[in-house]
């Protein structure tokens, strides 16, 4: 009787032989197909091996990519010391952030750009800089995490919380101002203009108002105080301000009730409106 062979296969880390081994047994099964095996069995092991093969393709591309990632992390590493990275990066994905020393208490994101926050009070951006909302003071790209220099000038005081709208970044410190930087098209700053900024600037409206919790949504912003009050600004045109009307709110402007109300301890807001919820 005829000579049958029987080949096995599997994962072999970077084995360059791999495929040679996939077509041999494949050309040895098609000298199978008129040799009288059960042609069902027989299709059902070719079809285990196409299957294989393209097990093994995909581990092979899942290797060449591992190997990319701890060569672009060696790269990173040497260019922790600089302001900007090459484009060549913007697709890195490290397995740690190498630039985190204390926990990170806070983080928000916009369209195309992340703050973080830690416990020290140091914040992080990066992503796009346009408009200025990576408060590095330019508007440069950052692919890595950057240090805002200015969050370490805070005299006896820190930043604790962080939002981000679609261009713009809020900041909450420990003793209850608020800092904003990014795009002002629609006065979403609070500084009564519509310019931007591109480092983190002092609501003037908000000094002698101790706040507690901020949030923003794609262009307006809400801060609520110690004492239950929230502040609304920026844009309005759907009235997500609850002001009262549908024009651009330039400055943080108190929300007046119809009803007196208890003291707010949670709040949400949308595209549509801004909704307190109160809870007893």
């Amino acid at each position: 009787s005829a000579t049958r062979k029987m080949f096995f296969w599997g994962s072999t880390p970077l084995n360059p032989n791999q495929h040679i081994i996939h077509t041999e047994a494949k050309n040895e099964l098609n000298a199978f197909s008129t040799s009288g095996l059960n042609l069902d069995q027989l299709e059902k092991f070719k079809k285990a091996v196409e299957q294989e093969r393209q097990r093994e393709e995909r581990r092979q591309k899942e290797r060449i990519e591992a190997a990319k990632h701890i060569k672009i992390e060696d790269e990173y590493k040497q260019l922790t010391e600089e302001k900007g990275y090459p484009v060549e990066l913007q697709e890195m994905l490290p397995h740690e952030f190498l630039w985190q020393k204390e926990p990170i208490v806070s983080i928000s994101w916009g369209t195309d750009h992340v703050c973080c926050v830690t416990s020290a009070g140091q914040v992080f951006t990066f992503g796009s800089g346009e408009n200025g909302r990576l408060g590095h003071g330019n508007t440069k790209t950052y692919v890595s995490p950057e240090l805002i220099k200015w969050s370490e000038k805070l005299k006896k005081d820190c930043v604790i919380s962080v939002s981000c709208g679609i261009n713009f970044t809020l900041l909450l410190t420990k003793k209850g101002f608020t800092y904003s930087f990014g795009a002002g098209e629609y006065h979403q700053l609070g500084h009564g203009n519509d310019s931007n900024i591109n480092t983190p600037q002092k609501i003037l409206a908000l000094e002698k108002v101790y706040i507690i919790a901020i949030a923003t949504g794609s262009h307006h912003c809400l801060a609520l105080s110690v004492v239950g009050e929230i502040y609304a600004w920026g844009l309005n045109n759907l009235g997500q301000c609850g002001v009262a009307h549908l024009e651009q709110v330039k400055i943080p402007t108190l929300l007046k009730y119809s009803r007196e109300v208890p003291r707010s301890k949670s709040y949400t807001f949308g595209e549509i409106r801004a909704k307190v919820r109160n809870r007893l």
